[in-house]
């Protein structure tokens, strides 16, 4: 175990051997080291009469006697002016009386000639003393360092304006002489006298054995070169156990002599400052105070290993403990109202199960978590405490807290300081709109301000950001606290790379959607949910008119007919029944339709394919769709190459499978709480689970409208949570049906389609060969006759009563509309908002009255053909 030392002033400093004419020791100095004798922070080298305190040239005013009140001076304007203070370096005398010494009179101030040959400080000048002029002082001190960043790049720039007898290039000498200068190590003439006697002391104690002083070499370091400041640093770590921190001589002077000795040293003296100028000390200088301790604090965390103790001394370093706290630390950071909806409680149960399921972060990782609240809510600010607490209490150590909740609100900038330096964004809400926080963080992560780049973003699924970023791997369900947990190890272990590549795509997509184009999508969809809506009102849908449906019927010789089951042939029934029959109306029907040879009729439903074969075991030659499109078997005239058989269904060869059952378990497993969470609340439901979708049937629930509410609520969710996932849930008549969004019934369809134009090329023997190609859940499936025009049908009808018909009437209306057939009609029974082009008020009775009237036609037709046919039968030669 190392213990470091950390102060402002390490023991030891550099004295250079100058050339003559070069020489920067104080006069006194240098008489009193040509003696024998130094005074250094040790006690006295080189003889044993008493040191000269390094200020004993400057006569001491009667007024800085030890005692005197600072009210008895006249001036009071000047009781926290530092005596003889010059940011040059060069001591000066002061003319008034100064009431305050310096907190450490027996050290000479830093940058002044001293015991030893150093460079001069190269800081700008202090700030104006009056607080009406400061922001005129620090134009002016911007100016000269920009003027000084010129002078370092291009000098001719500064050349021109400035007279010749007025440039002076001091730095320029100081440099060169410094680069040469061979140097020694010496016992330094600054810091703390009592804690280096401490340390000595107890250097017998057994901690001590190991120890590391950290600090600066208490002189001017602007002049050095990179080289030599590795070698002093270098040597001072070999041979005097220290870690040399090294900062520019601006930082430095604004740090040590403005801060620390006019604010930070009166106020903990008992003396406010109230002199305006202090104000004007205090703006200047506390952005450098900051950066130094800042330097502190890296240069100990990259030497700092795991059993180290780190021990800060004195006022300068006040800040080091807290930024060594989070050095090193990886930072996930989080920033809600602390509601019902945000997802706070759902964030820490998460945090709280990673650091359980990987340990071997604990040590490493701080969540930030920021609050705010706006109502008083006190069972959730209690439960989250009460979680806060144990997170804490559990993980915590001396060293490390792993969780830091703060609740109140940041500033907007601190806020953005925050995100810009964060590892991780994390993002859990149940329920909100778009949540910009998380766009914030995408923006604030390009590393233009931070070292911290590329931040990884943990998004809910339940935002409306997760919409337009539904490609992202990191979005996560907020009640999943096992997949929550994991996205933040995965979040942590990605590599720069991969965080690279994440970043771009994200960042990309956030300035893409803009509040412009947010605009003119909202309106144009505005503008096109205005114009489908108005076309499927009621009063814009007329009735069915059957006499033109009959002459469209008798006009046509090619026929396709895709008629939906439930609710259209027959009234909805009991899925449970364990016997599966059809109303004997409706199969002869279905039977004297596809008497006619010039008709080819499909039956969808919702059921699966084995049920669908069962119940139309006696209608030969009938097509059917099972499972709202995902399953297709043609007539047996028109069977495909059939699909390859697989173990995770029972469907036999003979069906087109639209469906990548590979992907369907995944899908379940995620999607069945849901359901079951909405069935264990409505008694008297239950769920059945089909080969591509999961169906919450709710037709027998004891309390109707309360089953009614908890079907509607669970298609929201569904839609919400899982759109962005091309899976959908629809609410039908009792039932509410969960699956992927394609294939449908429009998908069948179309593959119906191909399937009669592949049926009638083979009437006329050139059929083609068919192929499928997976895509996302669904399968294309294509057939190499989908361009012939010559074998379309000429008349195409298509009846349904529910939402999960509207695709096939979609579908149907798009042929008509590009004139593919000739005759179309889309029919939907009842009265609601629909594409169908008509509507049927009777229900399924007149859906079957108005199938009756088309078999009429076919038999007529049927039987005027026949009684042609039997006129031109020949006589018999008998009669």
């Amino acid at each position: 175990m190392t213990i470091f030392i950390v102060s402002l002033f390490l023991p030891h400093t550099i004295d250079f051997a100058l050339p003559e004419g070069h020489q920067r020791r104080s006069s006194h100095h240098h008489r009193r080291k040509s003696s024998g004798q130094r005074a250094t922070l040790f006690g006295r080298a080189g003889g044993s009469q008493p040191p000269t305190p390094a200020s004993a040239s400057t006569p001491v005013p009667a007024s800085t006697v030890a005692g005197r009140r600072p009210s008895s001076s006249r001036d009071q304007g000047q009781i926290f002016s530092y005596p003889g203070y010059s940011s040059s370096g060069i001591e000066a005398a002061s003319p008034k009386p100064q009431l305050l010494a310096p907190s450490d009179p027996h050290s000479p101030r830093w940058g002044s000639p001293g015991a030893f040959n150093q460079p001069k400080a190269q800081a700008l000048a202090p700030p104006s003393s009056s607080i009406l002029s400061h922001s005129q002082g620090q134009l002016k001190r911007l100016g000269q360092e920009y003027a000084s960043e010129l002078s370092k790049i291009e000098p001719v720039l500064l050349s021109s304006p400035v007279r010749p007898s007025t440039v002076e290039k001091p730095q320029v000498t100081q440099d060169k002489v410094f680069e040469s200068a061979e140097w020694t190590v010496q016992p330094s003439e600054q810091g703390n006298g009592g804690l280096l006697n401490a340390i000595r002391s107890a250097v017998d104690w057994p901690y001590m054995k190991d120890k590391l002083w950290v600090g600066t070499l208490g002189m001017p370091t602007d002049a050095l070169q990179d080289k030599q400041k590795e070698a002093i640093a270098e040597k001072l770590a070999a041979d005097c156990e220290a870690l040399t921190i090294f900062v520019s001589d601006n930082d430095f002077d604004s740090h040590y002599l403005h801060f620390c000795k006019m604010i930070l040293w009166p106020v903990f003296h008992y003396q406010i400052p109230d002199n305006p100028k202090s104000k004007a000390y205090e703006d200047h200088s506390w952005i450098y105070y900051r950066r130094v301790n800042y330097n502190f604090a890296k240069e100990i965390v990259k030497n700092w290993k795991r059993g180290d103790v780190v021990w800060v001394h004195d006022y300068h370093l006040l800040l080091v403990p807290a930024m060594e706290k989070f050095r090193g630390k990886r930072l996930i950071v989080a920033r809600d109202k602390l509601d019902n909806v945000r997802g706070v409680r759902q964030k820490l149960l998460s945090y709280e199960l990673f650091l359980n399921k990987y340990p071997h972060w604990r040590d490493s990782v701080v969540l930030v978590q920021v609050a705010s609240t706006t109502t008083e809510q006190p069972e959730l600010e209690a439960s989250v405490s009460d979680i806060a607490t144990r997170i804490n209490s559990v993980h915590s150590n001396l060293a490390h807290q792993p969780l830091i909740f703060h609740k109140q609100d940041l500033l907007f900038d601190q806020y953005l300081a925050l995100i810009s330096v964060a590892d991780v964004f994390m993002v859990t809400s149940l329920r909100e709109g778009m949540n910009l926080t998380s766009h914030e963080f995408i923006h604030c992560q390009d590393g233009l301000l931070s070292s911290s780049k590329h931040g990884p973003l943990i998004l809910s699924e339940f935002t409306g950001s997760a919409s337009i970023f539904n490609y992202h791997p990191l979005l996560v369900n907020p009640w999943n606290y096992q997949e929550c947990a994991d996205a933040i190890n995965t979040a942590l272990e990605m590599p720069p790379e991969a965080r690279l590549a994440q970043w771009t795509r994200l960042n990309n997509t956030a300035k893409d959607h803009v509040t412009t184009r947010w605009v003119n999508n909202f309106t144009d969809a505005l503008d096109h949910a205005y114009r489908q809506h108005s076309t499927r009102e009621t009063v814009a849908v007329p009735r069915l008119s059957i006499p033109n449906l009959c002459d469209a019927y008798r006009a046509s010789t090619r026929r396709l007919l895709i008629l939906d089951y439930e609710g259209t042939l027959v009234t909805w029934g009991q899925p449970t029944s364990t016997v599966l029959t059809t109303p004997q109306r409706a199969i002869d029907t279905l039977t004297d339709l596809l008497e006619d040879p010039f008709n080819t009729v499909y039956v969808m439903s919702s059921r699966m394919p084995e049920d669908m074969e069962r119940l139309f075991s006696r209608v030969p030659g009938l097509g059917l769709i099972a499972e709202n499109g995902c399953f297709v078997r043609p007539p047996p005239m028109a069977s495909p190459t059939p699909s390859p058989p697989t173990t995770s269904t029972l469907v036999s060869p003979d069906w087109i499978r639209l469906i990548d059952m590979s992907k369907m378990k995944d899908w379940k497993q995620s999607l069945s709480p849901m359901l079951r969470y909405f069935q264990e609340r409505t008694e008297g439901s239950w769920i059945e689970e089909t080969h591509a979708s999961l169906i919450f049937h709710y037709e027998r629930a004891e309390d109707s409208q309360s089953a009614e509410r908890h079907a509607s609520e669970c298609a929201n969710n569904v839609n919400d949570s899982c759109g962005n996932h091309g899976l959908r849930a629809i609410q039908t008549d009792g039932c509410v049906t969960a699956g992927p969004v394609e294939p449908n019934k429009g998908t069948a369809a179309s593959v119906v389609y191909s399937s009669y134009m592949r049926r009638e090329s083979r009437r006329s023997s050139s059929a083609g060969s068919t192929g499928s190609v997976k895509h996302g859940m669904a399968i294309d499936w294509k057939s190499e006759t989908d361009d012939m025009d010559e074998e379309v049908p000429d008349f195409i009808l298509v009846i349904g009563d529910g939402r999960d018909d509207e695709p096939a009437f979609r579908w149907a209306n798009e042929l008509g509309e590009e004139k593919k057939v000739k005759h179309v009609m889309t029919v939907t029974l009842g009265l609601k908002n629909t594409e169908a082009m008509a509507t049927l008020t009777q229900g399924v009775t007149g859906a079957l009255s108005c199938l009756g009237k088309l078999v009429d036609i076919s038999q007529r037709r049927d039987s005027a053909s026949l009684a042609q046919q039997l006129s031109y039968i020949p006589a018999s030669s008998g009669e």
